[in-house]
């Protein structure tokens, strides 16, 4: 959850959804550009007061853009940072019913677990997570182009949730191994006809 101690910018919001695409660890470049951290957040577009408070947040990042970027006027053509996945990413179900958001950084996030402790181990995060997202919305003007995108700010791990990947944990796939396991790869590691060539 974000917290309530800290006055946030009005260009700030954080995301509660599903992450997806996730860079965190090491910065990947796209094309030509400079590596940098980013992944999707994806949240549901019936969310109403969270859709609310990311379009208030982008409002506020394109009135800043206005003096600070597009030099005094409105642009008549702003990109928007929010997608819709059933009209842009209708090949992948999990897109269905929600908006998404692109978010990149060229500095690292911060990575937290649920008591906002450091998560140091890397698989613990993974697409399909239930995160909170912290972005930062800020406008720009390249090449002709004008838009809001979203900074990656901080990540925030809520929950697990089902692998977009579709690869399983190795909890699912494998049993315990037990004491007749062992007996019967010991008697297999004493058949020598039985043993690869590299095992005898």
């Amino acid at each position: 959850m974000a917290n309530t101690n800290r006055t946030p910018r009005p260009t700030e919001v954080t995301v509660t959804g599903i992450g997806s695409y996730l860079n965190l660890w090491e910065p990947k470049a796209f094309g030509t550009n400079d590596p940098k951290y980013s992944m999707v957040i994806l949240f549901k577009k019936t969310d109403k007061k969270q859709v609310d408070a990311v379009r208030k947040a982008i409002e506020a990042a394109e009135e800043a853009a206005i003096d600070k970027v597009w030099k005094g006027k409105r642009p008549a053509k702003i990109a928007d940072p929010v997608h819709d996945g059933d009209e842009e990413r209708s090949d992948k179900p999990e897109y269905a019913g929600m908006y998404y958001i692109n978010c990149k950084n060229s500095e690292r996030p911060g990575v937290v677990d649920q008591n906002v402790q450091p998560i140091l181990e890397r698989d613990k995060i993974y697409s399909g997570c239930v995160l909170n997202v912290a972005l930062n919305f800020y406008g720009y003007s390249q090449n002709g182009n004008n838009g809001v995108s979203a900074s990656l700010e901080n990540v925030q791990l809520v929950s697990d949730g089902k692998r977009l990947s579709g690869k399983q944990p190795a909890s699912a796939v494998f049993t315990p191994v037990t004491d007749d396991d062992l007996a019967a790869i010991d008697e297999y590691l004493e058949d020598e006809e039985a043993l690869p060539d590299y095992f005898k």
